[in-house]
């Protein structure tokens, strides 16, 4: 089960959104939204990188650090050659299981790639309709206060201001040339001060770049669709990152200030443009449903004593068990020899008075420690950092009445137990296996 990556990578996530779920009660009442924002990204970052694969370069440095404790505690992991993928004589074979793999993948990747291009084609028509309600320009008034919210926020990329009858509450889009649509109020214009709460809610998004994020947790939902899991994160997100940027309009306001902005929420809300449950296209609006608005306001008036050492601490916790499960992975190994260069493991009998050997094939390092060798052990690990130790390789094998040991040079990797025969040094015959 763990031999699948993708797998893997959804279960990893999947174990930070769980642990968020339990210390929610504590994260609301202890955390900034800032920390709580982080944990999200963090199972979006467990969701999207293959942290498996990197495993052996972990497990190095651990060994470094704690040699004598590693060796009592890492289990080597099983080898399994019911997924197999071999290549002979220009002739490439695919074991039966692989070939589920390769059916199932081709199938999610269409369920996949349908939500993804999905959620572009209808941001493409909204953006559309929205270009072609363009309508009057913006005043001198009102570049006097786009600029001096890009001043005070720090932000010098380029980003465009329009106006469109047909964008009923702001909204950004647009990663790299990012764009602000503002609705074109008419006489209903809000003052300054609303306005330019409205103007710093949508800057915020863009220097947090969570337009990115809207994108690559939409693409978590498009690979991992089958994990409910990250639907939760998917939305999670976008309202944290809402309630996120509503902390930063709000940052040292009076009571006052933040009921302004309150019915200023709700009126957004109630000109909501898109009902589109998955959208990248994001604004004050952004998750205006009734629960999600209530929850927006209500995290206004909480004054909660952010505690800064626990946020690090959970943190960590939370990256360590997403880490661990991550490790479940097992990367795929390549075989090299062909069949005849292994063993098959029989039932071995030990005459009495005879001084048996361990196994069939064994290796004994310059301490004299031996270590039982296994079919899986001729497979080398591409991404094990490699840290190999010299030695003889013995080799059992049954003749037709008796039997032969075979002793090799042979290093040994201590991270992965790779081992990879040099020379033979010596062969001992029995012409009846005492063994």
């Amino acid at each position: 089960m763990f031999r699948n990556l993708l797998f893997t990578m959804s279960l990893s996530g999947s174990i930070v959104v769980v642990f968020y779920i339990l210390f929610y009660p504590l994260t609301r009442r202890y955390f900034s939204l800032m920390w709580r924002y982080r944990i999200l990204k963090t199972a979006l970052f467990f969701y999207l990188i293959p942290v498996g694969g990197c495993k052996y370069y972990v497990f190095g440095i651990l060994q470094t650090m704690f040699p004598n404790l590693w060796n009592k505690i890492y289990k080597l992991p099983e080898f399994n050659s019911a997924y197999s993928i071999s290549a002979e004589g220009g002739v490439i074979r695919l074991s039966p299981d692989v070939y589920k793999i390769v059916f199932v993948l081709l199938m999610s990747g269409m369920v996949s790639g349908f939500i993804f291009f999905r959620a572009v084609i209808q941001n493409q028509r909204l953006g559309k309709l929205y270009t072609a309600g363009t309508a009057d320009f913006i005043s001198q008034e009102t570049w006097e206060i786009l600029s001096e919210v890009r001043k005070e926020l720090g932000i010098k990329r380029r980003i465009r201001f329009i106006y469109s009858e047909y964008c009923l509450s702001p909204v950004t889009c647009g990663m790299i040339s990012p764009v602000v649509w503002l609705p074109s109020f008419g006489d209903k214009k809000p003052n300054n001060k609303l306005f330019r709460y409205m103007v710093k809610h949508e800057l915020l998004h863009i220097k947090r770049n969570d337009i990115l994020v809207k994108y690559l947790s939409l693409f978590v939902v498009a690979v991992h669709w089958f994990n409910p899991f990250s639907y939760f994160l998917y939305h999670e997100l976008s309202s944290v990152g809402e309630m996120y940027c509503d902390s930063g309009v709000l940052e040292g306001k009076g009571e006052n200030e933040r009921r302004e902005y309150s019915e200023l929420l709700l009126q957004a809300a109630i000109r909501k443009t898109s009902s589109a449950r998955y959208s990248l296209f994001i604004g004050m609006a952004d998750k205006g449903y009734q629960k999600i608005m209530k929850r927006r306001i209500l995290e206004m008036k909480v004054h909660r004593k952010n505690k800064t050492f626990f946020s690090i601490m959970v943190m960590i916790f939370i990256c360590i068990m997403g880490g661990i499960t991550a490790f479940a992975y097992e990367p795929p190994g390549i075989i090299g020899g062909t069949a005849n260069d292994y063993v098959t493991f029989d039932r071995e009998y030990v005459e009495e008075n005879t001084n048996p050997i361990p196994w069939n094939q064994y290796f004994t390092d310059g301490t004299g420690a031996i270590y039982r060798i296994l079919e899986q052990d001729y497979t080398e690990h591409e991404m094990c950092n490699h840290k190999y130790i010299q030695g003889t390789l013995g080799v059992h094998s049954r003749t037709e009445h008796g039997c032969s040991i075979t002793e090799y040079d042979a290093i040994r990797c201590s991270l992965c137990a790779y081992i990879f025969k040099k020379e033979e040094t010596n062969v001992i015959t029995y012409k009846k296996c005492p063994h």
